[in-house]
């Protein structure tokens, strides 16, 4: 009768569950380790790396020279000296009352000694196919069940466990005449604890096994990214564009130049197709490689022309023709096939009319479009079969798991398309459907996904282009994501409804067609192309039983074609799914109402969205039947009443899917392939909608506080590679900024709007800010844990509440009016509207009231993201960002082109020629100029070379720059930072020297017998740290002591406050060549080390941080005056580079340098992933820092998660519910009451009326996207003229 609360014994704390409470004692609990005898292993550290063979440990319990240590003394005394570094004060030879006479007035600090012995791990392969086979024979194929698996998950030493020889592939395809065998399969765990589980198949191939260390290294400054890029998929692979053979073998001869008559000539038109637009590399380019080279010569040219020399080159390639470029080299004929696999053609749609009647659908009028260029998706993925990018192609879906270190139970592992749940769930109904015809092959499912949005190519003229554009999911996403890889291929350009529209219409019917016709034709023309080219008798039979091919590696496969998901904005996805746009059921995934959005994170929201999804069905094809009969038969308007009620709920249109119309008969549901989409909804959609209310708030407050928020943004300093650009603009201004700038602000936006306003409207904006960042960081990890997954889920919640908290008091504080930019795009939204020569009247001129509406299908689509996540992958795996950069080369190709309405043929050839160029030139000698990474165009530049990703750091071995060790103490004579500077540097070269302890005393004999070869510094400008990131990745950071000089190091253990990490500013780096010799030395040669100066921040505890605070750690530097002011480190024990930002809000101050500076800064997190996962733990690829990151887990909350427990079979067995808090009475009447009288306020059949039903507050939070009447004229917000300002390379995805 009475309720047992779990309860921790040794510290009292309770716990909502006893699973949290176990976890707690196991891994957060201060007494854990008073609970348990003491067992630890010592670790000592040779300076030598050849010494590290020699201490390696053979047994199951001993790694890297480990012993075991069981007496608690002197386990105190293994962790005061298993540390290498510096000696941060002069402790060891100062005299007592000096050092009390030297404390006396200044702050008091903490004894300094080393940072933690650090050490990464670097990543050497992954999931090895090591094989543990459970076999189970099965009595009839109905009884298959993938989830019957016996495998333990939770072991605990992999080692003793008997692994079953691996069958054959006889064995694995079974016999047509015995049941068949239905095998469940694990690999090994990789060093990080990361291992698979395959169910019912074993792939023959994984492309993961040979994974090393150079297939992970991302940065581009790493050897393994250096060099030509030879890979045989191309740009020209996208357009279907392939080279002959003879193309590829021509040898170095003269006629390697050929169709061109000399070197010179061939290397003046490599560098014109190199270069698209003209540029200072080009020109450049254009001396260097041609002018200079030592071929070039002036009488070569005599009687040029490049007209003439094009002309040459297409006839070499098979492209001879007459027509110009700004001709139309394609005949207009019904349905023509081109060059490469493009097909032209033409589309009917009916037109219409209300009052007008006709036998059937057939009888109507119709509109035909020519101009539709496609390729046959079969086509398409034979072609990318065959290409040698295939061989990387993951050929079976499975969960990824993995086992942390300290040994908690398993967790899920969500990363890439074939670890999802849609992945297994696919390969599940493949197994469970009939069998399939043919012989018994490896049968594969491929994962195909698609993406389709309009891009401007120029706004003279107005011309645009639609394409779909087909990317493949199972090639790795660190591979496919590479703008290098050109991995999407052109399936179709989607024409434009004809100018002529309207006349043929009113030819026809005697009537112009209003708003509502064109956007019933619209949604006409989008599913009359697909069905182009869905409609395919092969492509079907693909579908339902599979594509039998061998592939490069001689195996013959079933591949059994599936579409994974549809990638598009929201206005896209509408005439795709055939829904309203903006409806009353204005969600593309469930069927939650308009005035139900503000519920976001409630649980009867969050239940709503799985009880109620929008889904095909045979119903709804029999009511929209109904519908379209009503219109074209009965002779009912496009929104009648009659077609209303004939369509019911769900705020559906009168139009059939093509997807549905085809595959629904074989169980497929089209409307899973839509999923969310970051980049419209969140970037330029949640946080541009409050940012932009934010602005209002403070033009409502005083213009003051909005320019001290643009000049704290232009403060900000940037950070690593165009993660954090620098801000030059004034960003209440909101000129062309794109979705990057937007999560550029977001990211730095807690410490730019601090104290800006009023209390209590600061912390409430604050947390608002807080939580939103948070959530956007978790929605962009790319690599999830079931952990990260719950946590994504709670700060949906949290962010839920903050902002309905930010609605009913902020918004409701302050009468808003529009922005300046708003007020002029209303101006002429209107003119647009009503005829450019209206005029307008003096009241409409000035800003109108605008107020916050959080009603918008955007804010609603935060709620779906966390099971997008286990369903589909994360979200870059189905993210616009890559469609987005392919309209970017699009655009770059059409400079080339006639730049006019009949461009589209001409892109492939231009394609063709562009590469057989770039194919040329490699085979010349010639290779792609590279990044000029780390270097500058002063005097003193210092260009490093690439680095081995396996290194910890980087520094130049050069030893151009040097200080003169004397000359260099007197110039600096009376700066505090050179105070003890020569007694600092040699005890902390003796520690290194020596692998002494961290607070060993030297004498000064010892000092005198450390020497500095010719008493030089080498100074260095820059120092690269290699790091593993929490994805299992490998990257790189720059450290520039004038740019980039904050870093990131690990405590030491006994840190008085508890925080794992100590923060510093570089200040110098440099090596120095020593000498050690007397009794102690152990290496009486010379020897370097490298070492970083260093200013240290220490962390100031005044003000409330972390994640319960909802606030960064903040930071102050040590006193100049103190003895813990400066020091030096060994840059191996750097952890990576951190953003400090300035706490605009504290001002500045001498107290810590003789001369002003920021009172406090800020360690931001949540503009980076990997620094992201450092602050809240629990990183895959942390392990080196894991156990020392608890307290951070601890204070976001992990320790309290209920997660799932799996069972040998690898199914979840126990997800404990945890009672939901944030559903309080009083704030869900709140709610409840404002819903109601929004309620009714859209239109379900009405874009238009839709989109001014939401003008209040909503359009204005993406721009133009929220209009139907320019849906296929684009560029959408995220679209951006340079290569790279969609961050792509920022993002982990390599160099170009």
């Amino acid at each position: 009768m009475f309720k047992t609360i779990p309860s921790c014994h040794p510290c009292s704390k309770e716990f909502k569950t006893i699973h949290a409470r176990n976890i707690h004692l196991s891994r957060h609990c201060p007494y854990r380790n008073a609970l348990k005898p003491k067992k630890r292993a010592k670790l000592t550290h040779p300076d030598n790396e050849d010494d590290w063979d020699t201490q390696r440990g053979t047994g199951d319990d001993h790694e890297l020279g480990m012993d075991e240590v069981g007496d608690d003394n002197e386990l105190e005394m293994v962790e005061e000296g298993a540390y290498e570094g510096l000696v941060l004060g002069n402790t060891d030879s100062v005299d007592p009352a000096q050092e009390q006479e030297t404390d006396l007035g200044r702050v008091p600090t903490r004894r300094r000694k080393l940072p933690a012995r650090y050490e990464d791990k670097v990543v050497s392969n992954r999931s090895a196919l090591v094989k543990s086979i459970r076999l189970h024979r099965r009595d009839s194929l109905e009884n298959l069940n993938p989830t019957s698996m016996s495998l333990d998950l939770n072991f605990h030493n992999p080692l003793e466990r008997d692994i079953t020889p691996t069958p054959s592939l006889d064995e694995l395809t079974g016999d047509a005449n015995h049941a068949p065998y239905t095998f469940y399969y694990q690999t090994e765990p990789d060093e990080f604890g990361v291992f698979k589980v395959f169910e019912s198949s074993i792939p023959t191939v994984d492309p993961d096994e040979n994974i090393g260390v150079n297939d992970v290294a991302d940065a581009p400054t790493f050897v393994s990214n250096l060099g030509v890029d030879e890979s045989a998929r191309s740009y020209s692979n996208c357009f279907g564009v392939h080279l002959d053979d003879n193309d590829k073998n021509e040898g170095e001869s003269d006629e390697g130049w050929a169709p061109f008559l000399n070197k010179s000539i061939f290397r003046l038109m490599d560098w014109f197709y190199r270069f698209p637009k003209n540029s200072l590399t080009a020109l450049d380019s254009l001396v260097r490689d041609v002018i200079l080279h030592r071929d070039f010569k002036q009488s070569d040219f005599v009687g040029f022309r490049a007209k003439a020399e094009v002309k040459k080159l297409d006839k070499y390639l098979g492209q001879d023709g007459d027509f110009e470029e700004s001709e139309d080299p394609n005949p207009p004929p019904d349905v023509s096939p081109l060059r490469d696999g493009w097909y032209r053609t033409s589309i009917t749609i009916p037109l219409p009319h209300a009052r007008s009647r006709a036998a059937s659908e057939k009888d109507v009028p119709t509109l035909n479009i020519d101009g539709v260029y496609y390729r046959k998706p079969l086509e398409v993925i034979k072609e990318a079969l065959k290409d040698p990018s295939s061989t990387g192609f993951h050929l079976q879906g499975h969960k990824l798991l993995w086992r942390r270190p300290d040994g908690e139970l398993v967790q899920r592992l969500y990363s890439e398309v074939y670890t999802s749940d849609r992945m297994l769930e696919m390969e599940w109904e493949v197994r469970s459907g009939p069998a399939l015809p043919g012989p018994q092959v490896e049968t594969v499912v491929l994962p195909i996904k698609l993406y389709s949005d309009s891009t401007v190519l120029s706004i003279i003229g107005n011309l645009s282009l639609w394409p779909i554009y087909m990317f493949f999911g199972s090639l790795s996403k660190y591979v496919s994501l590479k703008p290098s890889a050109f991995g999407e291929s052109h399936l179709a350009y989607i024409p434009s409804l004809p100018k002529t529209i309207k006349n043929a219409y009113k030819n026809i019917y005697g009537v112009l067609p209003t708003a509502d016709v064109l956007s019933h034709l619209k949604r006409e023309l989008m599913q009359a192309v697909w069905n182009v080219l869905l409609n395919d008798p092969e492509l079907i039979e693909a579908f339902v039983d599979g594509l039998i091919l061998a592939c490069l590696d001689g195996i013959t496969r079933r591949f059994m074609i599936r579409w994974f998901t549809y990638s598009s904005d929201y206005p896209e996805k509408c005439l795709l799914i055939c829904m309203c746009f903006l409806g009353e059921h204005l969600c593309y995934s469930c069927l939650a109402k308009k005035h139900m959005v503000i519920q976001l994170g409630l649980k009867r929201d969050m239940q709503r969205r799985v009880n109620l999804p929008r889904a095909d069905s045979e119903n709804l094809r029999k009511r929209v039947k109904n519908a379209r009969k009503h219109i074209y038969v009965k002779g009912r308007a496009v929104r009648s009443d009659h077609v209303k009620e004939a369509l019911g709920d769900g705020s559906w249109t009168a139009i059939v899917s093509a997807f549905s119309n085809v595959f629904f008969e074989y169980g497929f549901n089209y409307i899973k392939m839509f999923t969310v989409d970051l980049l419209h909804e969140i970037e330029i959609g949640t946080w541009k909608a409050i940012f932009v209310h934010f602005l209002r708030i403070l033009f409502a407050i005083d213009h003051i506080q909005v320019d001290e928020l643009d000049n704290r943004y232009r403060q900000v300093p940037p950070f690593g590679r165009e993660t954090i650009r620098r801000i030059n603009d004034n960003v209440s201004e909101l000129k062309r900024k794109t979705a990057r700038d937007f999560e550029d602000f977001l990211q730095v936006a807690l410490a730019c709007f601090e104290d800006l306003l009023p209390e209590p409207h600061n912390g409430i904006i604050m947390d608002l800010i807080w939580d939103l960042a948070t959530w956007h960081a978790y929605a962009k990890l790319r690599l999830h844990s079931d952990s990260t997954v719950e946590s994504f889920r709670q700060v949906t919640q949290v962010f839920g509440d903050s902002l309905r908290k930010f609605v009913r008091k902020t918004c409701a504080e302050f009468d808003t009016t529009e922005l300046e930019k708003e007020r002029e795009k209303r101006i002429r939204h209107t003119k647009r509207k009503n005829g450019l020569d209206t005029s307008t009247d003096s009241e409409s001129e000035l800003h109108q009231k605008r107020a916050f509406n959080p009603n918008t299908l955007k804010f609603h689509a935060m709620g779906h993201y966390p099971d997008a996540v286990v369903y589909f992958g994360t979200t870059d795996v189905y993210s616009t960002q890559p469609g987005e950069h392919a309209h970017i080369r699009s655009k770059r190709l059409w400079e080339r082109t006639g730049k006019n309405r009949k461009f589209v043929g001409q892109l492939a050839r231009q394609e063709r020629r562009h590469q057989f160029m770039q194919k040329r030139s490699i085979k010349c000698g010639q290779s792609r100029p590279l990044r000029q990474n780390f270097t500058t165009d002063t005097e003193d530049s210092e260009p490093l070379p690439s680095c081995d990703p396996s290194l910890p750091y980087q520094m130049a071995s050069g030893q151009r720059f040097y200080e003169e060790i004397p000359t260099l103490l007197a110039s600096t004579k009376g700066d505090p930072a050179m105070n003890d500077f020569l007694f600092k540097l040699k005890n902390h070269c003796l520690q290194r020297v020596l692998n002494t302890e961290s607070d060993t005393e030297f004498s000064d004999e010892d000092r005198r017998n450390l020497t500095f070869v010719s008493n030089l510094l080498y100074i260095h400008k820059y120092l690269r740290i290699n790091y593993t990131t929490y994805d299992l990745r490998r990257e790189q950071d720059s450290i520039n002591p004038r740019t980039q000089p904050d870093v990131l190091l690990l405590a030491e253990d006994g840190e008085e406050t508890g925080h794992p990490y100590w923060y510093a500013r570089v200040i110098s780096l440099f090596h120095v060549r020593v000498r050690h010799l007397g009794a102690r030395s152990r290496n009486t040669s010379e020897q370097r080390m490298d070492i970083a100066w260093v200013r240290w921040y220490q962390l100031d505890d005044t003000a409330p941080s972390g994640w319960r605070a909802k606030r960064y750690h903040g930071l102050q530097f040590v006193p100049a005056e103190s003895p813990d002011a400066f020091g030096f480190i060994n840059p191996s024990q750097i952890i990576r580079a951190i953003h400090i930002l300035p706490a605009f809000a504290y001002g500045t101050t001498s107290d810590y340098l003789p001369a002003d500076s920021v009172a406090r800064v800020y360690q931001s997190f949540e503009n980076d992933r990997d620094i992201f996962m450092r602050f809240r733990g629990g990183g895959v690829g942390h392990i080196s820092t894991l156990e020392h990151t608890c307290l951070f887990e601890t204070d976001a909350g992990v320790d309290e998660q209920s997660l799932p427990v799996y069972d040998k079979d690898g199914n979840v067995i126990e997800t404990e519910e945890v009672s939901d808090s944030s559903d309080e009475e009083e704030e869900t009447e709140e709610e409840e009451e404002e819903g109601e009288e929004e309620e009714g306020s859209g239109n379900d059949d009405d874009p238009n009326s839709d989109d001014n039903s939401d003008r209040s507050s909503d359009e204005y939070s993406d721009g133009d996207e929220e209009e139907e009447e320019d849906l296929d004229l684009g560029p959408e917000d995220g679209e951006v003229d340079d290569i790279d300002q969609l961050g792509l390379e920022s993002l982990g995805y390599g160099n170009y």
